[in-house]
């Protein structure tokens, strides 16, 4: 990654080891989120604070050619800082959901009725076709999930809320004595981000006044290329060399 780093002119500072050697000795993803977060100073508040929010994107999130990430910038800016995260959804088969996280949204249209007398809110910049995410399932069967909406790795998170989810989520995995792959899939975040809104039944028990308040939102985008073996890495290759 250094070399990487050197060829494309950015500067050695901006990467960082995690120190593992091997597989089996990996801290996993989302305590890789936190180690970066806390060595870069990601989530500074204050007069030393340098960054509005931080995008998480996974190595093999490519999206196709059509992905504008200055729209995706721009929306992301339109978010309360308090309480939005952004992520993006696109549709899949029925048996492609066994290969990604599913996120399931919110039928409710911008200031619908979302049953229980509850209000939508309000989506970011007014985007009425970007819907609110109240379940996240990590590679589900058709059978265990009505949606077809997969979310790759690519998320918005406001600073402030995503110390708040990072230090929840990992004080949550401690508590419970967790395995790592509980924690090693980026998707486990969301997961527990969403249901700790809804009903507060899968987090700590922080109390109602602790509750994060934050609303995760899917951008929806015409799909992406997906790697995971030499042949669909060919025809990545061929997609990207003749766009």
């Amino acid at each position: 990654m250094l070399a990487w780093a050197a060829k494309n002119g950015l500067p050695s500072s901006h990467v960082h080891s995690d120190g593992s050697t091997s597989n089996e000795t990996r801290l996993g993803a989302v305590r890789c989120i936190a180690l970066a977060v806390e060595w870069f100073g990601l989530a500074k508040t204050g007069l030393g604070a340098a960054y509005e929010g931080v995008l998480v994107a996974a190595g093999d999130t490519l999206f196709l050619r059509d992905f504008d990430l200055g729209e995706f910038v721009q929306l992301a800016r339109a978010t309360a800082a308090d309480t939005d995260c952004l992520v993006t959804s696109y549709t899949v088969t029925d048996e492609e959901t066994r290969r990604f996280g599913i996120a399931e949204v919110a039928a409710a249209a911008l200031g619908g009725d979302e049953g229980g007398g509850a209000v939508a809110p309000a989506p970011p910049g007014g985007r009425v076709d970007v819907k609110r995410v109240v379940a996240f399932r990590e590679k589900p069967g058709p059978d265990r999930t009505a949606s077809r909406l997969a979310c790759p790795c690519f998320y918005y998170f406001p600073r402030t809320v995503l110390a708040r989810l990072l230090g929840g989520f990992m004080e949550d995995a401690v508590r419970r004595g967790l395995a790592l792959d509980a924690v090693d899939a980026t998707g486990r975040l969301l997961a527990w981000a969403v249901r700790r809104e809804e009903d507060g039944s899968d987090g700590p028990d922080l109390g109602a006044t602790s509750r994060t308040n934050t609303n995760v939102w899917a951008v929806p985008v015409s799909g992406r290329v997906d790697i995971g073996n030499l042949e669909s890495y060919r025809i990545a290759d061929s997609y990207f060399s003749t766009q």
